[in-house]
């Protein structure tokens, strides 16, 4: 970033532990999005239940990485299939504020909260 020297930066990266810890992150979150793509697939067969939990799982994906804005997309579709009664903005605007504070440039954030 602004200031420090790139050969700083990558000589973090050097580090095996870290690489590895970053390795693992990356094998966790190819695993959550083929579980999400799935689940996307196969959501004519859903049910109510099985939408709780890809809603929760949107959760858990978008708190780490608010960036990719299909994993929005899919979240404002399982919302629009709630009845009126279930769906609350609170956890919503929490969720948005969550990852606006990890990624304030995140597109499909401020997006999402402007649905």
């Amino acid at each position: 970033m602004h200031g420090r020297k790139r050969s700083e930066y990558k000589a973090k990266f050097a580090d095996p532990k870290i690489s590895a810890a970053l390795e693992q992150k990356a094998q966790q979150w190819n695993h959550l999005s083929q579980i999400l793509l799935q689940q996307r697939r196969s959501a004519s067969t859903s049910s109510a239940k099985t939408n709780a939990s890809t809603l929760e799982l949107t959760t858990k994906v978008l708190i780490v990485n608010p960036d990719p804005s299909w994993i929005w997309n899919m979240r404002r579709d399982l919302l629009l299939l709630q009845h009126p009664q279930q769906f609350h903005i609170t956890p919503e605007l929490d969720l948005t504020a969550t990852c606006l504070q990890r990624n304030p440039k995140a597109y499909g954030s401020w997006f999402h909260r402007k649905w």
